[in-house]
């Protein structure tokens, strides 16, 4: 009876241990979390941007927005959640074109070129490292894809909007937390495909 006492003793304080262990981790089962994000570089922009600025056109100016977005995760064990992210980004390059009209005369047409993206992925997210303010996790992503690309332009013959053929999105993604508060931290995570290849934001948990 006393052996069978002593072991059940010893297997509380040992649950307890582990339990107390586990939450001095920054995330945990049950743990909500929250990143606001903004990354680099905008491939698509910065591709045409070049082959713009390549081609010998005159007044070349772009400006863009993203990506950027947000993403939701809830912990359904100590190392593993589920969650949704959202990213948007937009470019645009203008340009001009000294040319001759369709009666030979010279002129100076002017060009736009946009290209706006929408993704909307569900996530599975693995946390490899968790420590007390330290999380590094990997994630797969997988949901909506839309993107637009929109010529416009004076010239009669050049304008055109392609949209996508494949409104699927997917990504790969790895990145750590760091939580210099209880409940708010910054992060940074680098990817492929459906996002930036790099971001860096504001991270909260709950």
């Amino acid at each position: 009876m006393k052996k069978t006492t002593i072991l059940l003793a010893i297997a509380c304080l040992l649950n307890f241990t582990v339990k107390a262990q586990d939450d001095e981790k920054c995330v945990h089962k049950g743990t909500s979390i929250i990143d606001v994000y903004y990354g680099f570089p905008n491939l698509y922009g910065a591709a045409f941007k070049t082959l713009v600025a390549q081609s010998g056109e005159t007044n070349v100016t772009s400006s863009g927005i993203g990506p950027m977005g947000g993403k939701y995760e809830f912990l359904l064990a100590d190392f593993f959640g589920l969650g949704v992210d959202f990213n948007y980004s937009t470019y645009t390059v203008k340009y001009q074109d000294a040319t001759q009209d369709q009666n030979g005369n010279p002129t100076v047409y002017h060009y736009s070129f946009t290209t706006p993206a929408i993704r909307a992925m569900l996530a599975a997210n693995f946390h490899f490292v968790r420590g007390k303010r330290i999380d590094f996790y990997g994630a797969v992503k997988t949901g909506y894809y839309s993107r637009s690309i929109t010529f416009t332009s004076d010239d009669p013959n050049y304008n055109f909007t392609w949209k996508t053929l494949l409104p699927i999105a997917f990504r790969m993604e790895t990145g750590i937390r760091y939580f210099f508060i209880p409940n708010v931290g910054i992060h940074a995570n680098v990817g492929i495909g459906g996002g930036p290849l790099a971001a860096v934001g504001v991270s909260l948990k709950f």
